[in-house]
């Protein structure tokens, strides 16, 4: 539904509003014998001001082991500096992933992995130099895996692993202080690793752990245009 005209000299949308609903829905691919499910509620409208905003309520998506929760906005998409937030959670089975490869012949894998993210990014944040500065958390786990590439002679086994991006503040030690950082942290351990290719090239390992910061501050990108 609209109802005006687009202002290019205030940069404003006329009025706007539009809704994408799916029902809960089955979905079926050919090979698997389950039925899967999928579920949307979206929606976009413009402000008094002429900003636009879109916001996602519900995204549910589940399909041969694999399960996608989310929630997720953008806020004054057509403005200089539109925010995104996500809140998301998915879980999948490696199993299920190989299986839905094109051509997995060779490819074995076990294990179960899990994930959420939650928080907003800006536009401008959408950069390797000011990532660091989205206020963002989420994580990775698995509590093993392992996977076996034939046609590469590649085997792998990881048990509990975790990827972790966060902002809060750590000491000298990677304990968590209970105080918020202005940067984002990237955290990763493995309680052990077993990695081998062909006969040449093997790697075990205990205890692996990883700490992560921006290493870029105070950088902030010009805008060049000229106003006409």
């Amino acid at each position: 539904k609209c109802n005006g005209y687009f202002n290019s000299k205030k940069n404003t949308l006329p009025t706007l509003k539009a809704e994408l609903n799916i029902p809960e829905s089955k979905l079926a691919y050919k090979g698997f014998t389950k039925d899967g499910v999928i579920k949307l509620a979206a929606n976009a409208k413009n402000g008094d001001k002429g900003t636009l905003d879109a916001i996602i309520s519900q995204l549910v998506f589940k399909f041969n082991g694999i399960n996608f929760y989310a929630k997720a906005q953008a806020i004054d998409l057509i403005g200089k500096d539109p925010i995104y937030g996500i809140d998301a959670k998915a879980s999948a089975s490696l199993d299920s992933l190989i299986k839905m490869m094109a051509n997995n012949k060779g490819y074995h894998g076990h294990g179960k992995i899990s994930a959420k993210l939650k928080g907003n990014i800006k536009q401008s944040q959408l950069s390797f130099f000011n990532f660091g500065k989205a206020r963002l958390e989420g994580d990775i786990k698995s509590d093993g895996l392992s996977f076996d590439s034939q046609p590469d002679t590649i085997f792998t086994y990881i048990d509990k692993a975790e990827i972790r991006l966060t902002s809060m503040s750590f000491d000298n030690n990677n304990h968590a202080n209970g105080k918020k950082s202005d940067d984002l942290s990237l955290l990763a351990s493995i309680d052990s690793l077993n990695l081998k290719y062909k006969k040449d090239i093997s790697v075990l390992g205990r205890k692996l752990d990883f700490t992560g910061k921006n290493p870029v501050k105070g950088h902030t990108q010009k805008d060049n245009s000229e106003n006409s």
